[in-house]
């Protein structure tokens, strides 16, 4: 993919009202950054079929979060 594009898959998980997007994929944003993106379909029945939500985050994000949030293990236990 050349930068700026993002190529999205039907997601065979997707289920009409549950927590998984439409259609999901990876691409690379317009600084080089390698991205991952979802699509989502409103759970509202006023905008069923008539709007979608994108959503696009860092490839990497998830790895980053849990190493930051990661609680640090004791090294020396009383036992």
């Amino acid at each position: 993919p050349r930068p700026g594009d993002i190529t999205l898959w039907i997601n065979e998980k997707y289920e009409e009202g549950g927590n998984q997007p439409y259609a999901k994929g990876k691409g690379i944003d317009l600084n080089g950054t390698n991205v991952k993106g979802a699509l989502w379909m409103p759970k509202s029945d006023k905008m069923k079929g008539r709007a979608f939500y994108l959503t696009v985050e860092p490839d990497n994000y998830v790895a980053q979060n849990k190493q930051t949030n990661k609680e640090e293990e004791p090294t020396d236990l009383p036992f």
